[in-house]
C-alpha cells in the first residue's frame, strides 16, 4: 500500500474512534448531569408575583380563578413556602418604579446598542451605569434609518433588597419585568449566572474528555502529520477570528464617537437634562422623561406638583411651563401624579469680541 493511502487510512480510523469514544463520553456525562440542569421554567411553573410602588404591597398575579389578593412581604413569602419547593418567582415591579427614556438609534449602530444605552445613562440620568440595571423594547426601523428604542431604568439598591427577601427564604426569582413592558429582564446579570452551572460543567467535562483521548496513546507517523496540519488550520482560523473582532471593534469605536458627537452637538437640550435634575428636590420622583424638537415633557410624582412647576419655572433653563394633564392624589402614599411640559430656554449667546484698535 502506498505510503499515502495507508497515512490517509490511520487518520480516517483515528477520527471514528475518536468520534465513538466521544458520543460514549457525552452519553455518560448527560446521565451524570442531567439532573444539575436549571433549564428554563415553563410560565405555567412561574408563580407571578406584582410589586406595588416602592414595594409597599405585593399581589398575586396569576392567582387560581384570577384572584389578586394584597399581600404584606411575610404574607407572599409564606404563601410561597406553603405551596412548597422548586417554582420560580417572576417579579412584576410597578411602572412607576422605574425610570422611563425614549431615544432613537441609527438600525446601523444597533449591534452594539447595549453600549448606547450605557452613555445614554450617563448623559441623560445623575446615575452611573454601574449604579442601575436597564433593558430595553425596541420598535422596527420605520424606513428611516433608525429604530425607537424604549429604556427601562431601575437602581440596583432597589432590586438587591427585593432579591433579597425571596433569597433568604429560598425561594428562586427567575425574572424581573416592569408593568406594561412584559418582555424585559432586569434581573441582575450575577443572579443569572448560576443558570448556566450545567452547560459549564459540561464544557470542563468535554475537555476533559478530549485530554483522555490525547493521551490515549495513537502513535504514528500519519495521525503526527495530521495533527500538525490541524494545528496549521487552527492557527489560520484563530488569526482570522482576531482580525474580524479587530475590524468590529473599530467599528464600534468609530460608532460611540460618532454618537458622541452628536450628543455633543445639541448641548442645550443634555443642559435642560442637567438643570431638570437641579431644579427638583428629593421630594419628586419622574417616571418618564422625553426630549423633542426644544420641548421637555416630563411624569411623575410628587409631594406636591404644584410646587414642582414651580421649580421648573424658576429654573433659567426652562420657559413655558404647564401641566399637560390632571392632577392626582394618590391617598395611599400621600403625592401627586402629574404631567408637563416645557420649551428649552436657548443659551444666551456671548457678544462678539471687540476688535482691537490699530
Amino acid at each position: 500500500m502506498p505510503s499515502g493511502e495507508w497515512a490517509q487510512t490511520l487518520i480516517s480510523s483515528i477520527v471514528t474512534r475518536a468520534d465513538g469514544f466521544l458520543t460514549w463520553w457525552g452519553r455518560e456525562l448527560r446521565a451524570v448531569l442531567g439532573p444539575l440542569s436549571l433549564g428554563t421554567r415553563r410560565d405555567a411553573d412561574v408563580e407571578v408575583i406584582g410589586v406595588g410602588p416602592g414595594a409597599s404591597y405585593f399581589q398575586r398575579v396569576n392567582a387560581p380563578a384570577g384572584l389578586r389578593a394584597t399581600l404584606s412581604a411575610s404574607e407572599v413569602v409564606e404563601m410561597l413556602r406553603a405551596e412548597g419547593e422548586g417554582r420560580a418567582v417572576a417579579l412584576r415591579l410597578s411602572a412607576s418604579d422605574a425610570l422611563q427614556l425614549q431615544t432613537e438609534i441609527p438600525s446601523r449602530a444597533f449591534d452594539h446598542v447595549r453600549e448606547v444605552l450605557a452613555l445614554e445613562i450617563e448623559t441623560a440620568t445623575p446615575f452611573a451605569p454601574e449604579e442601575v440595571t436597564f433593558d430595553f423594547l425596541a420598535e422596527a426601523d420605520s424606513g428611516a434609518g433608525v429604530r425607537r428604542v424604549r429604556q427601562f431604568i431601575v437602581k440596583n439598591e432597589f432590586l438587591e433588597k427585593l432579591g433579597d427577601l425571596f433569597r433568604r427564604s429560598g425561594i428562586e426569582v427567575s425574572r424581573i419585568e416592569v408593568e406594561g413592558a412584559l418582555g424585559i429582564n432586569l434581573l441582575p446579570a450575577e443572579f443569572r449566572r448560576r443558570r448556566r452551572t450545567s452547560l459549564r460543567a459540561e464544557h470542563i467535562a468535554a475537555l476533559a474528555a478530549l485530554i483522555v483521548l490525547a493521551t490515549g496513546g495513537f502513535v504514528g507517523q500519519g495521525r503526527a502529520i495530521h495533527a500538525l496540519e490541524a494545528r496549521k488550520n487552527a492557527l489560520v482560523n484563530e488569526t482570522a477570528a482576531v482580525r474580524a473582532a479587530a475590524s468590529e471593534a473599530n467599528a464600534a469605536a468609530a460608532n460611540i464617537t460618532r454618537l458622541q458627537g452628536q450628543y455633543s452637538s445639541n448641548p442645550s437640550a443634555l443642559s435642560a437634562m442637567a438643570s431638570l435634575t437641579q431644579a427638583l428636590d428629593d421630594s419628586v420622583w419622574l417616571t418618564e422623561l422625553t426630549v423633542a424638537s426644544g420641548t421637555v415633557s416630563i411624569s411623575g410624582r410628587a409631594a406636591s406638583a404644584s410646587k414642582a412647576l414651580a421649580a421648573i419655572e424658576a429654573s433659567p433653563a426652562f420657559e413655558a411651563a404647564e401641566f399637560t394633564s390632571t392632577v392626582f392624589t394618590d391617598q395611599a402614599t400621600n403625592t401627586e401624579t402629574f404631567a408637563a411640559r416645557m420649551k428649552v430656554q436657548p443659551p444666551a449667546s456671548s457678544p462678539p469680541a471687540a476688535e482691537s484698535s490699530r
